[in-house]
């Protein structure tokens, strides 16, 4: 949860849950070695929210490498493939995009989104 200096109120927050994903939403040309398996574990963002009066400032940037930071060490006990989440509508979509963030799943403006952990760790370690 974000706040804004010593306020109580929340400005920003994310949940993540560990899980998996069907192997058939990925694209053929992705994760060859899984193609015999049903699924592939991962970290789920569930949310991420920014309060409407503090978006387009940068707290959901900063709460994203926050989600890194914690995947990252999520990884060091457990094995996943990738951080992945859904997006709620064409404007996230945007903005995970532009972020790194990979369509595997088809879903319109609500696709399920991406992020490869070694590519995690290479921002978080760096």
């Amino acid at each position: 949860m974000a706040t804004i200096d010593s306020s109580p109120n929340c400005v920003g927050y994310f949940a993540l849950q560990l899980g998996s994903d069907t192997v058939p939403s990925l694209p053929r040309d992705k994760l060859r070695h899984l193609q015999n398996h049903i699924a592939f574990p991962a970290v789920h963002l569930s949310y991420l929210a920014v309060d409407k009066t503090y978006q387009r400032q940068g707290l959901g940037r900063y709460l994203l490498m926050e989600v890194f930071e914690k995947v990252a060490r999520i990884s060091e006990h457990a094995g996943f493939y990738a951080l992945t989440l859904q997006s709620v509508d064409s404007e996230s979509t945007a903005f995970y995009k532009s972020l790194g963030f990979e369509e595997y799943s088809e879903g319109g403006s609500q696709p399920k989104m991406l992020y490869p952990i070694e590519n995690i760790l290479e921002i978080v370690r760096s």
